[in-house]
């Protein structure tokens, strides 16, 4: 530990208690705003237990989702920092520093598995393994954060993200906002419940500050699966990246940024018409 310490909340918005349907996270939605209210609840809440174990602990949050302009600024807690907008280099990561405790709130789970709005960054995607490991959003910002230093302290989200941090971050703490019932169908307690959870357990992992990481060995065999065939076709475009099959894309990395960037990079290409 560093003698200066500094909480870094990486946010989502699929992950936070009540959030089921891909309406709720699109702005101009009749059921946005309500979303971005109980997200910035949710962080709210993790701040505060923060900050009562430790006044003097520095805290950011960067907004993670979509435009990443959801969280709402003027309801955010006052003693917080707001890293919001777009393009960053390090999307959802970008700004972690060594020694940085992290948080990430409102986190689902990854492409394929049966939580709530489950999804790798993106629809196009189906997968991204790091040398054969299938890795989600959790695990690629933890693996990049590890890189950068940093170490996780709490992780929240529904039941099926709550089985990946088992399977990645044994000893991370997790909150469960919801329990999944379909892709877009969850229970989840009353919100002013889940944030109370939140700010507990936040509470709990700043005054023992005891994070952890998840370290990938160099360099890293990327690759990027796609949902359609001309998606991939599209990714494949740059010199570096191999087609592995139909829908697959390769790229060596030096380090974790750098396949983050890929990955971000990937996107853009498969998405594009």
């Amino acid at each position: 530990m560093t003698d200066r310490r500094r909480l870094f909340i990486s946010a989502d918005l699929e992950g936070v208690a009540g959030v089921v349907s891909p309406q709720e996270l699109v702005q101009g939605s009749v059921d946005y705003d309500t979303a971005c209210e109980q997200l910035t609840r949710e962080v709210n809440a993790a701040i505060a237990g923060a900050l009562r174990a430790d006044p003097a602990v520095e805290v950011i949050v960067t907004d993670g989702h979509g435009t990443y302009r959801n969280i709402v600024p003027n309801a955010l807690d006052e003693r917080a920092s707001l890293l919001r907008g777009k393009p960053r280099p390090l999307a959802m990561m970008h700004g972690v520093e060594p020694g940085d405790g992290v948080m990430l709130i409102g986190y689902h789970a990854k492409a394929g598995s049966p939580g709530v709005l489950s999804h790798t960054f993106d629809d196009v995607i189906r997968d991204v393994r790091c040398n054969g490991a299938s890795l989600g959003e959790l695990g690629l910002n933890t693996a990049l954060a590890t890189e950068r230093g940093a170490t996780v302290l709490l992780v929240t989200g529904d039941d099926a993200l709550a089985a990946e941090v088992v399977a990645l971050l044994p000893d991370v703490p997790v909150v469960e906002v919801k329990a999944a019932a379909s892709s877009s169908a969850a229970v989840s307690p009353h919100p002013a419940r889940a944030c109370a959870v939140i700010e507990a357990e936040a509470e709990a992992a700043v005054a023992g500050w005891n994070g952890h990481g998840l370290r990938l060995q160099l360099p890293i065999e990327l690759d990027v699966e796609f949902a359609h065939r001309a998606q991939a076709d599209r990714a494949e475009l740059p010199p570096p990246v191999a087609r592995i099959d139909a829908g697959t894309v390769r790229v060596s990395c030096d380090s974790v940024a750098d396949a983050y960037r890929w990955v971000r990079a990937l996107i853009v290409l498969a998405a594009a018409h």
